[in-house]
Formats: C-alpha cells, structure tokens, sequence
C-alpha cells in the first residue's frame, strides 16, 4: 500500500510539490479502499504555450495524465473508476485499466449538459486542476455541482493570489454551493468544498 506522497512523485505530477499531498491524504485515506469515482479537470497537455501546459512545471519524470495515475493507485478498489477532462487532443489516455478521459471544456455549459446526459452517475470526487483562473474555476462548479454525489468533495487547486475565490469567496460561489461547508488554504492555494 505505496503512500500517496510517492504516487504523485513516481508518475510525476506537481502535486506533491505544490504541497496538497497531506490534505489529500487526511481527507480521502478512510476512502481508499472503498468503491470510489473520481473526476479531475485537466489532464495536463504538453502541447508548449497551449492554455495550462505542463511543459516546465511537474516533476522530471512527468507524462500527461500523471495524477490520474496516481488517484487509480492510490483508489484501489477494482470497481473505483478515475476520469479525466481536458481541451487538449493530447491529453486522450487509453489502454489504462480504470482510467477513461474525455475531450470536455468544463466551462461550456452545453457540453457539459451533454457529457452528464449520457453519463448520469454523480461522482464521489471531483478536483479542478483546470485553466486556474477564478472565472474558469466558478464556471466550471456551476456546471459540475450537480454530478457531484451529497457526501462527496469538491476540490479547486491552484487558487492564485486576488482571486475572488479568496478575496470574495461567499459572494462568488454561494449561488452554487449554497451552504456547503468549506475549507480554503490560502498558503496552499487549495480550496475543498463538502457537498452536504
């Protein structure tokens, strides 16, 4: 049972060096290895100067689709499913056991609608490691909210300093999340939302 810490190191991903393995580890460690469905926004391109490339961020051994690797590692259980959605062309995985990935713009409501319709079971996880931009991340809860189980974690990476998520947290995002409890990291740039 590798820890998560050396997951996200063996498949590359930044995530442990921009600090988010030990919330990841508090928070989700009790649900390892139960039956789990995971979403995550950004599947990393390596398309240079494309909208959030990896290229130059990630560990040396980075590959796209890293974290999605790592998730399925660490989610255990046979039935837990990860996938992944991105805008790039390069970011499609295929032949991975229990990871699928979607050509999805999160932002785009008729997409998403779309996507759910013919997708309709909610997800336990769902991480926006996106476009990171506060416009972006607010658009992209307000159409993934609902595929989202009660129970479930709503988690926004890489919140940059002025953001609204920070500066304005309550007027931005309360017409979405209602009165879900939260928990925002300003030192880590990580917000976790808890869907009641």
């Amino acid at each position: 049972m590798e820890p998560l810490r050396n997951l996200f190191l063996r498949y590359g991903t930044d995530k442990e060096m921009n600090g988010y393995t030990p919330y990841y580890e508090r928070l989700f460690e009790s649900a390892r290895h139960k039956k789990v469905r995971l979403a995550e926004i950004g599947i990393g391109t390596l398309i240079p100067n494309a909208p959030s490339s990896m290229v130059g961020y990630g560990e040396a051994n980075y590959r796209t689709g890293a974290s999605l690797m790592a998730w399925r590692d660490f989610f255990d259980h046979p039935e837990s499913e990860v996938h992944g959605f991105d805008i790039a062309s390069d970011t499609q995985i295929t032949g991975e056991d229990r990871v699928t990935t979607h050509l999805l713009n999160s932002t785009d409501r008729a997409a998403v609608d779309q996507f759910l319709a013919a997708h309709p079971e909610q997800f336990d996880i769902i991480v926006d490691d996106g476009c990171h931009r506060d416009t972006s991340q607010l658009e992209t809860v307000r159409n993934l909210w609902r595929a989202l189980k009660p129970g479930g974690y709503y988690v926004i990476e890489d919140i940059y300093p002025g953001s609204r998520l920070v500066t304005d947290f309550r007027g931005f995002f309360d017409c979405v999340v209602e009165n879900s409890p939260w928990l925002l990291s300003t030192k880590q740039n990580l917000l976790f939302i808890f869907k009641q």
